[in-house]
């Protein structure tokens, strides 16, 4: 038994875990307080924006013929499951329809970062930034 007990322990130490840096690293390097500061309504231009955070994450075009610029930042936390217990989580995986095999995935110290701009000015007409996706303007 007790033998039985070291090799799950064994094991379970030995599943692999990452940790990536996902989205835009100059949003990850700054705070939001400090883009909110830089980035000014009316005032800061597209060029401006793009050259201080870089390409966006994701350009919208809206129907004003504006668009909406979504930078977003997070470390991406995966833990797989070790091959070694693959005779274990496979059968689980048929029995219940649970994919036990599929890493679990986590998104930590997430950042967001969504710039309203006026495509006939060229300038920024609103900055929201959001811990999470409900916090926008």
């Amino acid at each position: 038994m007790k033998r039985l007990c070291t090799i799950i322990v064994s094991l379970t130490l030995l599943s692999a875990c990452s940790t990536t840096l996902e989205g835009s690293s100059k949003l990850r390097e700054q705070s939001l307080t400090s883009i909110e500061n830089k980035i000014i309504a009316n005032v800061t231009t597209k060029n401006e924006v793009r050259e201080f955070m870089g390409e966006p994450t994701q350009i919208q075009q809206q129907h004003d013929l504006s668009e909406i610029w979504y930078y977003e930042s997070y470390e991406k936390h995966s833990n797989y499951t070790p091959v070694a217990l693959f005779p274990i989580t496979l059968p689980l995986s048929i029995v219940f329809g649970h994919n036990f095999m599929k890493p679990s995935v986590e998104k930590k110290n997430e950042k967001q970062l969504r710039i309203k701009i006026n495509t006939g000015t060229n300038k920024v007409t609103n900055v929201s930034t959001a811990v999470t996706n409900k916090s926008w303007y």
